[in-house]
Formats: structure tokens, sequence, C-alpha cells
């Protein structure tokens, strides 16, 4: 046992690395961090509407019911595919659901997390674009958007940092809102927060 103990410190003092060099290895005066790309206000947040098809850029949770085939796009929302033919299913609609990163579908009710937030989604107005061939704009036109059904707020912390790791990052102002979205950009200067 103390041999293992013994081989994890000597294996974690080696592993670690200095957070001090953030400068690039061949002397340049920058290098790379994290800043907030996408802030939602409370407002925002608690908004959730119907979008025409997006692009697949961060996907997440994938489920497969019957013709549905929901992708969840990590922090925006879910993306909605017409599955009937599994083998080519169509991109139909967006769901946007700002700070979502987990989801559930029983019965077209959609359960899911929104940044801090549960809610729970009426989303039966989508089998009119599935089966029935109506648009999106179809549905915009009659006044059709999703109906929130329920939900609690407060119940989940959302991460206020890059999902990735041993990277330095520009320290959150959280009286602005959360942040979704963050971008890898140049900086002069050393970013206060390290992940």
């Amino acid at each position: 046992m103390k041999l293992i103990l013994n081989t994890f410190l000597i294996l974690t003092i080696f592993s670690c690395t200095k957070i001090e060099d953030f400068s690039a290895a061949n002397g340049a005066n920058s290098s790379e961090g994290y800043r907030a790309k996408t802030v939602v206000s409370e407002s925002q947040l608690k908004s959730y509407t119907l979008q025409d098809p997006q692009k697949l850029v961060k996907i997440g949770k994938i489920i497969s019911e019957g013709k549905y085939l929901l992708i969840n796009e990590y922090g925006k929302g879910i993306h909605v595919f017409d599955n009937s033919i599994p083998s080519s299913p169509v991109n139909k609609v967006f769901i946007s659901i700002p700070g979502n990163r987990d989801f559930y579908l029983k019965d077209l009710y959609l359960l899911a997390d929104n940044g801090t937030n549960f809610v729970a989604l009426n989303i039966k107005l989508i089998d009119e674009i599935i089966s029935n061939g109506k648009t999106l704009k179809d549905l915009v036109d009659a006044k059709k958007t999703i109906e929130k059904v329920g939900g609690i707020d407060n119940v989940f912390k959302f991460p206020q940092f890059p999902l990735e790791r041993n990277v330095f990052f520009e320290c959150p102002d959280t009286t602005k809102g959360l942040i979704i979205e963050w971008e890898l950009v140049k900086m002069t200067q050393k970013p206060n927060c390290f992940r």
C-alpha cells in the first residue's frame, strides 16, 4: 500500500504543469486563453423558442424515440430530426433552450435543464412538422409555439468555466448572466482564472 501511495505521489508531482508558463514556448508575448462568447441574462434564459434547423456544432446527448431523433447542442438547445427513415434523418427544427446540457423525452413532453433551472415543455406541435408536413413558418403564422408546462428555478449549478482543462480563462462576471459559450482567443495578458 505504501509503495502504491509513493508511486502516486511521485507521478502527481512530475505530471503537474507550471501554470506560470502563459507565454508560448517560442518567447512570443501572447498566448491563447478563453473568454466569454455568449452570455445570457435571466430573461433570455427563460425564452424557449422554435427556430429553423441549425448546423450541429457541439453535440451532447442523443435520443432516438420512434420517428424522432433529438440531439443536444451543448448550452443552446435541441436539434429535432425526422427519423422516419433511420438511414437518412432530416433536420427539421431547433428548440432553443439556453443553457441546456441534458434532456429527457416522454410522450412529446421534454424535460430539460435550462441553465440553473429545470423546465418541462410540451412539444407536441413538433409532430405537426414531422408528421403533417407543416413548416416552422406555418406554426409562427398560426401563433403556435412550445408551451412551458412546469419547472423549478435554481436547482442546478451551471459551469462558469470552459469545459477544456489545463487552460487559462477570463474570470466570469456572474452579474451579467450565464456564460453558455466560450471562445479560444489570443491574449497578451494572462487571465486570472485557470482550470
